[in-house]
């Protein structure tokens, strides 16, 4: 068992009513999940901002039925990568916060709260896998063949893994942690906002929300303990890497949505050299940047409304490197 110090008020107030609420409230607990029909594939499966392909004249010659199939096989890979990140990033995580030892010690609530957390993310990951089931046997769409890409949150790690300093590692984990499920909850969001109410992927997408909600809130409260538990000196040197951590958390990811879109073009039709050019001529009109500054991403705006809210930013010298980097705003 981890040691256990003096708790922090804050921290284990709100952890001991999270608890008191999950029962009533996780959808492991109490929701009976979506079944996909047949007749979901007369609506819009997903929304424009997940395949912007589907908006290329090129992509659109093919027709409906080619359209629909990228769709479907996008709406499938979004739930991969929920089955892998929830199992192999969030939920390996929890369990550490659960059981491991960190540079600032945790109430027993909170490690209480981490455990409920694994045990909805796991969830979560057993019901994509049954929807990307459904995918494949109501619509008939095969999943495009690919080895699985990196989530965002493979990348963290695999940059914590690499490039942390071993006496670093096990608070970047905690590091990781917040800031993954922060962005995630707020992509989900943003998605739920943009696709149809009443079609497939809009219910999959409350289902998943109902939990995420109140993860991104306790994320919050974690990182703020943490970060103003620390010593100064651990402060210092964990800000000193934050510039180089965040930018392999959103934007190591990226060749490899390019790698599957490729891929999938090809196996609508387009040959390989032709659905690069596609990919990338779409891609790149998509983020050509207005602006040079990083802060202006709504992805990296997230990340910037998380620093600010757990008071990361509060840190004079940490503050300051964010700033130099374009992580936040001046």
């Amino acid at each position: 068992m981890p040691r256990i110090t003096k708790k922090t008020p804050d921290l284990d107030a709100f952890c001991s009513n999270y608890l008191r609420q999950w029962d009533k409230r996780a959808t492991v607990r109490n929701t009976e999940p979506y079944v996909i029909r047949k007749s979901d594939v007369r609506t819009y499966t997903i929304p424009p901002m997940m395949q912007p392909l589907t908006s290329e004249p090129e992509v659109q010659e093919l027709g409906k039925a080619a359209v629909r199939t990228l769709e479907l096989q996008t709406f499938h890979n979004f739930l991969d990568d929920i089955a892998r990140g929830e199992i192999d990033g969030v939920t390996v995580l929890c369990g550490r916060l659960a059981n491991d030892e960190f540079s600032v010690s945790f109430p027993n609530s909170a490690r209480q709260v981490a455990l409920t957390v694994a045990t909805d993310e796991a969830y979560h990951a057993f019901i994509a896998r049954k929807y990307m089931k459904e995918i494949e046997t109501v619509f008939g769409v095969e999943p495009v063949d690919l080895p699985a890409k990196k989530s965002l949150i493979d990348c963290a790690l695999a940059w914590v893994e690499t490039k942390a300093p071993e006496s670093l590692k096990q608070d970047f984990r905690v590091v990781t942690l917040c800031f993954a499920e922060h962005l995630i909850t707020h992509e989900l969001l943003d998605m739920k906002r943009d696709s149809e109410p009443g079609n497939a992927f809009h219910h999959v997408l409350s289902e998943h929300l109902t939990d995420e909600g109140r993860h991104q809130v306790f994320f919050e409260e974690v990182l703020r303990h943490f970060w103003t538990g620390l010593t100064e000196k651990r402060r210092k040197q964990i800000g000193e890497l934050l510039p180089e951590f965040l930018a392999a958390l959103h934007f190591g990811w990226f060749p490899g949505i390019i790698d599957w879109n490729k891929t999938a073009l090809i196996g609508l039709g387009f040959k390989p050299k032709r659905a690069a050019r596609i990919v990338k001529q779409c891609y790149t009109r998509l983020y050509e940047e207005k602006s040079s500054k990083k802060y202006d991403s709504p992805i990296v705006a997230h990340s910037e409304s998380l620093i600010v809210r757990s008071e990361v930013s509060a840190h004079g010298p940490t503050r300051k490197l964010l700033v130099d980097t374009e992580w936040i705003r001046p």
